[in-house]
């Protein structure tokens, strides 16, 4: 990932994937966390992204990682905030 340019200043991430055959193995979460870690040495408090509701939605994924909708929806996608 590279360091976010100055708009928007609150990371985004886009399109955020693990392999269906590799799912539920904490591999996504332990991703995640570690994107978190760099935003904090970026100096930011929040990554935002969003999801395609519906079925098969990564929103349960991104929930329990502490994701909350922002009620904004962009191309029909939940913009969601993770505050850290």
């Amino acid at each position: 990932m590279a360091e976010p340019a100055p708009i928007p200043p609150e990371p985004y991430l886009w399109r955020f994937l693990v392999d269906r055959r590799h799912q539920g193995r904490g591999i996504g979460a332990a991703a995640m966390a570690e994107l978190v870690k760099q935003c904090r040495r970026w100096g930011h408090d929040s990554l935002t992204l969003t999801w395609m509701p519906g079925p098969g939605s990564p929103e349960p994924f991104y929930r329990g990682l502490g994701f909350e909708p922002t009620e904004a929806v962009k191309d029909g996608e939940v913009e969601a905030r993770l505050r850290f």
